[in-house]
Formats: structure tokens, sequence, C-alpha cells
């Protein structure tokens, strides 16, 4: 991978582990928190995007039959899964954040299974980052990323 391309990954992790949720109100998650954490998971599946093995490899083009059709995805290097993991866990005590929320507002403790999904998702995301197993960890961002959104549509009004 280009040294460019880690550069914005390890600036895009940065920011969004910083961007963390503090807010104990029902009304900041829902008009602030809920929406930026939607935005995060998308932003972490794009910056995934190198590693997709559903994605064609850049500058694949060549013939087969002499090049062995060898094409392959870059290796998930250990910086870049540590910087993964330290982004789980960021998210993993925002989901905590939104737990102890939903067990203070009784209006919206319907959202308490999805949200432990949720969690438990990030849990298996950094296993599977830990594992350096790209394909797995897209599949559960984007699981994440679901779960994310029916927690939103449960637990804030339209």
């Amino acid at each position: 991978m280009s040294s460019r391309k880690h550069k914005t990954i390890l600036i895009f992790l940065l920011f969004s582990t910083l961007w963390g949720c503090d807010s104990a109100t029902l009304n900041d998650a829902c008009s602030v928190q809920f929406p930026n954490l939607q935005k995060t998971y998308e932003d972490a599946i794009l910056a995934m995007a190198p590693w997709d093995p559903r994605q064609p490899v850049e500058n694949s083009r060549g013939v087969a039959s002499l090049d062995g059709g060898n094409h392959s995805h870059p290796v998930l290097q250990e910086m870049d899964r540590e910087s993964w993991k330290l982004w789980a866990e960021s998210r993993l005590k925002e989901a905590q954040t939104f737990l102890d929320l939903a067990q203070s507002e009784p209006k919206i403790s319907s959202v308490r299974k999805e949200l432990s999904t949720l969690a438990n998702d990030i849990v298996a995301f950094h296993g599977f980052t830990d594992q350096g197993n790209p394909g797995r960890m897209i599949a559960t961002l984007n699981r994440i990323q679901e779960h994310s959104r029916r927690v939103y549509l449960l637990a804030c009004p339209q």
C-alpha cells in the first residue's frame, strides 16, 4: 500500500477515535452522536476498501497466462491491525455509553438487544482485526453499520 493511502487511513482512524460520544442525553444521541456514528462506520468501510477481497485489485490488468493471474490485495500490516483494534475499542466504548443510556431511558429500553448485538459485532471485528482477516472485518463492519441504523430507527423519533 502506498505511503499516502496509509497516512490517509491513519488520519481517518485518529479522528474517528477522537470523535467519541460523551453526552448522556437521548436528544444529543439522536441529533448528533448516532448520525456521526453512522458516518464513522461508512468511512471505516471506505477505508477498508484497499483490503476488500470483493474489489478488483488496482493495476491488476495483464495476461493471466504470463503472470499466473496472481493478483492479491495488500496484506493487513501489523501497524494497520493495531490502528483498527484501537478504533474498535473506541467504538465499543461508545456502544457501552449507548447501552448505559438505554438502561437509564425507559422509553428506549427496546434497543438494548440491538445495542448488545452491535457491541458483540464490534468485539468480533476486533478479533478479525487481530487475525488480520480483512474480508471478515469488512463483512462485520457492514453488520455493525446495519445494527447502528436499527438502533437509530428504534431509539430516535423521526
